[in-house]
């Protein structure tokens, strides 16, 4: 599970639905990709990283962080 993720979603109070609809994927695209299960494409990131303002270290964190 990206537990850094999931903690920057609900630091946010955001819902999954509510983060996958501003990212641009499925609910359940986005749950995969929380749970580890999906690594996410390029665009998925970047998008993630422009909404939080994510430096590039704070970004590469979660997407490792399985």
């Amino acid at each position: 599970m990206r537990t850094d993720l999931k903690v920057l979603r609900v630091k946010n109070k955001l819902t999954q639905q509510q983060l996958a609809d501003k990212l641009g994927v499925s609910v359940v695209t986005y749950n995969l990709i929380e749970q580890g299960k999906r690594q996410g494409s390029k665009d998925f990131w970047f998008k993630l990283q422009q909404l939080f303002k994510l430096a590039d270290g704070e970004l590469w964190q979660l997407y490792i962080n399985n």
